[in-house]
């Protein structure tokens, strides 16, 4: 097995995919994306057509009081979980809207 396969699985049993929005507690600016892997040890990379962000690695994710900490941060987030088959689908139409706009 790679380092990628293992990581793979360990994300689709462990990590959380969806739609999250975090606003740093400090500076209160707000970031918002999809994420395919919401998870303590791994950056929370997100991102939507715009843009795309990632924050330090996450050290500890409270889901009772919607926050999580990083090395330097506090973040508060809402997060909306989706599925596998919803995320591919997702995807599917972002990359057919990219053609789409390609072709114009």
């Amino acid at each position: 097995m790679t380092d990628r396969v293992i990581l793979s699985s360990l994300l689709t049993k462990a990590g959380k995919c969806g739609y999250i929005t975090v606003t740093h507690k400090d500076t209160r600016k707000v970031h918002n994306g999809l994420t395919v892997a919401f998870i303590e040890g791994l950056s929370c990379y997100m991102s939507n057509k715009d843009k795309w962000f990632n924050t330090s690695v996450v050290k500890k994710i409270d889901w009772d009081k919607k926050e999580f900490e990083t090395q330097n941060s506090i973040y508060e987030f809402e997060f909306k979980e989706i599925s596998w088959k919803e995320l591919y689908a997702d995807l599917q139409l972002y990359i057919n809207e990219s053609k789409n706009k390609e072709i114009e």
